[in-house]
């Protein structure tokens, strides 16, 4: 009796779980509960496999429940790559945040020396505007208007 009432409970934890995936509900499952429904669509599998072994080659009574389960825990499977592929990405970008706060913190801001390739990477053009001043242009989209200074030669 015990055997039957386990049976039937984990039947229906299954079922609820198929009827999650298909419903497309596991996408706000975490990665843990993802392995778990995983592990118990494993378990309930094996069951189907051993009451269709204990039924006969004729026996088609699980088919459908086999294909149900196989299809549920191929798109679990699925969207358990999906969950480490975005734990990994996660891990990485906070490694990478990580090195670039530790970069602008041993930077000083200011520039002292003329560096050509900075020059480079920062600004998209330099227009004349007239004989005092010049715009330039920066890559992110900023425009600064400079005046030009005239050096006196003695």
């Amino acid at each position: 009796m015990n055997e039957l009432f386990r049976m039937q409970a984990a039947k229906g934890a299954v079922k609820a779980g198929i009827a999650a995936v298909l419903a497309g509900e596991e996408q706000t499952m975490s990665l843990p509960a993802v392995k778990l429904q995983i592990r118990n669509l494993q378990e309930r599998q094996l069951e189907l496999f051993q009451l269709i072994v204990s039924a006969g080659a004729d026996c088609t009574d699980y088919d459908e429940e086999l294909q149900q389960v196989n299809m549920a825990k191929t798109r679990l499977m699925a969207q358990k790559a999906e969950l480490e592929k975005e734990q990994r990405g996660a891990a990485a970008f906070e490694s990478r945040l990580a090195e670039l706060d530790m970069a602008l913190e041993q930077a000083s801001g200011t520039l002292t020396d003329f560096d050509e390739l900075t020059v480079r990477q920062l600004v998209s053009n330099i227009k004349v505007l007239d004989k005092d001043s010049l715009l330039i242009c920066f890559k992110d989209g900023t425009e600064i208007t400079q005046a030009m200074q005239r050096r006196q030669t003695a």
